[in-house]
């Protein structure tokens, strides 16, 4: 082989070998600039919750001492923000944001989304859509039964899980120590129960002092949570249309609220935030398995009495 086909042989080596790296180099880039874009949306979002954070303490949602003010005024209030959370749902037809949504079959709290509002700063949001295969009345005397127990109400005979109608307003308190971490609150609820021929909704609105979050303690922290779960009738089609399934939506809104005294809000907002995150998927399956016994029991005693 002649010099000249050498040198040939070599430039076209050298060529092959310099496209070769321009596109390594050029998917480097391209993975770097990819890299960078993450970096950039995750940092938005995390300065995004720190200003939720921050402008919790600056927003004048009410924070109400449960022990110095009156029952009756903090009863009305919550009747009030019932009826607005009722005609709220009434007007959406009960569709959830897809964004926060989880639809299945079987046992959920759903998804826990964070994020800001102009009118209460930091917002935490669950919404869910499941299937369960049981009837209307024994679902809703399941889901009643939860409510109880979420509310510190445990009936020493479950034969008191009739489902009340009407209005129900009720101070509660709570402690639960899971994995070694506890979580204690106090507060009063305000409830409603609606039923229909094929729906029944219980909507509800607490304010809770926190003491104890997923094992962390707060000083002067009171969560404010708007709550409901609707339960709709499946009709099979056929012969009676008997009812075997029902459907359920739940939807659950946490505002944390700091009482004016308070110097550290920012901080504790978000480890607040922080705790919900942690504790989400554990509480979430402790609720799922509850919630399993409860119909399994109620259906027991629908059939056999």
């Amino acid at each position: 082989m002649g010099l000249a086909a050498l040198q040939l042989r070599d430039r076209s080596l050298a060529v092959e070998r310099n496209q070769k790296l321009r596109c390594s180099i050029g998917g480097y880039v391209d993975l770097v600039c990819k890299l960078q874009q993450l970096t950039k949306k995750y940092t938005a979002q995390e300065r995004e919750i720190s200003e939720c954070a921050s402008q919790a303490h600056t927003m004048h949602h009410k924070f109400w001492d449960l022990l110095a003010n009156a029952d009756e005024e903090i009863f009305a209030d919550q009747l009030a923000a019932v009826a607005r959370l009722r005609l709220e749902l009434q007007q959406r037809g009960y569709q959830l944001p897809t964004t926060a949504l989880s639809v299945n079959w079987g046992l959920s709290r759903g998804h826990m989304m964070v994020k800001q509002d102009g009118n209460n700063g930091v917002v935490l949001e669950m919404h869910c859509g499941t299937t369960v295969p049981f009837n209307l009345d024994v679902a809703a005397r399941a889901y009643w039964r939860f409510f109880c127990v979420e509310h510190g109400e445990i009936p020493a005979d479950s034969s008191a899980s009739s489902l009340s109608k009407g209005t129900i307003a009720n101070s509660f308190s709570l402690r639960l120590e899971f994995e070694g971490l506890v979580s204690e609150v106090s507060g009063k609820y305000t409830c409603q129960v609606n039923v229909d021929e094929d729906k029944i909704t219980i909507t509800w609105v607490e304010h809770a002092d926190v003491l104890a979050f997923g094992g962390v303690v707060f000083n002067g922290l009171q969560y404010q949570k708007r709550a409901s779960m609707t339960l709709c009738r499946v009709l099979r089609e056929g012969p009676g249309n008997q009812s075997t399934s029902t459907v359920v939506h739940t939807y659950f809104q946490t505002i944390p609220v700091f009482h004016d005294s308070i110097a550290d809000k920012l901080q504790q907002t978000q480890a607040f935030v922080d705790s919900a995150y942690r504790s989400h998927s554990k509480l979430n399956k402790i609720v799922c398995q509850h919630m399993s016994n409860l119909l399994l029991e109620e259906d027991w005693k629908a059939t056999f009495g």
